[in-house]
């Protein structure tokens, strides 16, 4: 004999029904709104005190703010950069166009969409380590990067004057409106004096930013 369920019964199992429908049609929403493509931003050249929170109340005037954190290193200082993501990527879009170059705790931000990670092109410079053979060292140069952008010729020069002597600054730009690039080729007057700086100057502090320093070489 077939076994009735009470119109009770049957209510409770539609409610439960359309419950779990609701669910998992909330999370579809949910996933969709939170991971459109294009809606990450990167923000650079933050000034160290930067947090969190002050990154969050910058971007939030330009849309609705998901996350926003301050990169940081192992032992908790700011990397002077950090990663936005807003609910959609117009909002994005119209926070790259308004805070681009801006001022932001006393320097000039850099805003562009976050290119993701870059695990396979941290791979090549390992190869380049080995100093390949279409590779020529140039012996008098030195090739600084990290620079803070409003890094002068002469704060670079007087930094590494210290190590010999300074026979020429080249600070790079890119693009066409020449924006800087955040690194320099340094001439010295002597290749001793040269290798000296690359030994002392990598790391060092300019400009609020630990420099990187190495060889320059050409192809």
């Amino acid at each position: 004999p077939a076994v009735g369920l009470s119109s009770k019964s049957l209510a409770d199992l539609a409610g439960s029904a359309f419950r779990r429908q609701t669910n998992i049609m909330s999370v579809i929403i949910d996933d969709a709104a939170y991971a459109q493509e294009g809606s990450k931003v990167y923000a650079g050249n933050l000034s160290w005190e930067t947090d969190d929170q002050q990154l969050s109340e910058l971007f939030a005037q330009y849309g609705t703010v998901v996350s926003a954190t301050v990169e940081r290193s192992r032992g908790g200082r700011s990397m002077g950069y950090g990663l936005v993501t807003f609910a959609s990527a117009a909002d994005a879009t119209y926070s790259i166009e308004s805070l681009d170059e801006q001022d932001f705790g006393g320097r000039k931000i850099r805003v562009r969409l976050d290119r993701g990670p870059t695990a396979a092109k941290t791979k090549a410079p390992r190869a380049a380590d080995a100093e390949p053979r279409d590779k020529v060292v140039e012996p008098l140069k030195v090739f600084v990067m990290n620079l803070n952008f409003d890094t002068t010729d002469e704060e670079l020069s007087a930094h590494c004057a210290a190590h010999g002597t300074v026979t020429s600054i080249e600070l790079l730009t890119r693009g066409r409106n020449n924006r800087p690039s955040g690194s320099a080729i340094v001439e010295f007057g002597a290749e001793e004096d040269a290798k000296a700086a690359i030994a002392s100057l990598e790391g060092s502090e300019l400009g609020g930013r630990p420099l990187r320093v190495r060889e320059y070489y050409t192809a």
